[in-house]
């Protein structure tokens, strides 16, 4: 089975490699469109997702349009998921722009490894694809996707540039890593059957995982924010932001604390681009009350 899943993901990367730009990007929105139109969950908190970030000021046909063209954009994605890993530090320096870099060298300097922490926004694999031929030892915290098939392909890509660590059962791999000064990074926006921690963010109350900020507190090493986004051209734009720090003194207090100022810096890039932020669970459950049409 491995061999035929090894063969078969190499002839699909091939061929995705071979397909010109314009045509995969035509081939992302027309599966984006059919995901949306056959997906209703997906479809209704996506809305209601969207609805949230863009304000009581948008139309209701602008909050459809942004939903659906996240859909399209993380398409969009999944190919590049496919082309990306291959490439070399050069060739992903000309289509990258990436500042701050400053912040992970600090955070290094200190000898306690740092957290990476974002959002499923962009292509925030591209950090860890940029940090790895630069030399730098990244582990990426990865939760299983339900589809097996699909789970394994992504595992086989992102260890091109990755180690690997599940979520939930490799806690003693990531404080591991930590204490051998490397970078661990983390997505923060959805909740795994744990309870989280209550936060404010788009300026409502939602609840996001806690173990971005606790890994930080309990590790003493910096919580770095950090974004990939698309732009026309093929190209991409980042940013390592500064660490996150909290005077709180009760530890609960100050994994909170962490954890509100850090989903919020994510809120700027996210108006600035909503349709790269790929939200298709219900981020804030109350607002699927409201009409999806």
């Amino acid at each position: 089975m491995s061999d035929i899943l090894s063969w078969g993901y190499k002839g699909v990367t091939t061929l995705i490699r071979r397909t010109p730009r314009l045509l995969l990007g035509a081939l992302a929105d027309v599966t984006g469109d059919l995901t949306f139109c056959v997906w209703p969950r997906g479809h209704r908190n996506t809305i209601a997702n969207m609805r949230q970030v863009l304000g009581p000021a948008a139309s209701q046909k602008q909050v459809q349009r942004v939903a659906r063209e996240s859909f399209r954009q993380y398409m969009r994605l999944l190919g590049e998921f496919v082309v990306l890993p291959s490439y070399n530090v050069e060739e992903l320096s000309e289509i990258m722009n990436i500042q701050g870099m400053e912040q992970i060298y600090a955070a290094l300097a200190k000898g306690h490894g740092a957290i990476l922490a974002s959002m499923h926004f962009g292509n925030w694999d591209l950090a860890g694809m940029y940090g790895s031929n630069m030399g730098l030892p990244v582990h990426g915290v990865a939760v299983s996707l339900n589809s097996k098939l699909l789970d394994r392909l992504m595992r086989r890509s992102r260890r091109r540039y990755t180690e690997l660590i599940p979520m939930g059962f490799g806690i003693r791999r990531v404080f591991k890593a930590l204490k051998q000064n490397e970078l661990v990074g983390i997505t923060i926006d959805i909740l795994h059957g744990a309870q989280g921690v209550e936060v404010e963010f788009f300026g409502k109350k939602t609840r996001v995982p806690g173990g971005a900020a606790e890994l930080s507190v309990r590790a003493g090493c910096p919580l770095l924010p950090f974004y990939v986004r698309r732009l026309p051209g093929g190209t991409y734009e980042g940013a390592i932001l500064p660490p996150i720090v909290s005077e709180q003194e009760n530890p609960e207090d100050r994994v909170r604390d962490m954890m509100e100022r850090l989903v919020q810096t994510f809120e700027e890039p996210i108006r600035q681009t909503p349709e790269q932020w790929y939200m298709f669970f219900s981020m804030w459950p109350e607002n699927n009350s409201l009409p999806a049409q």
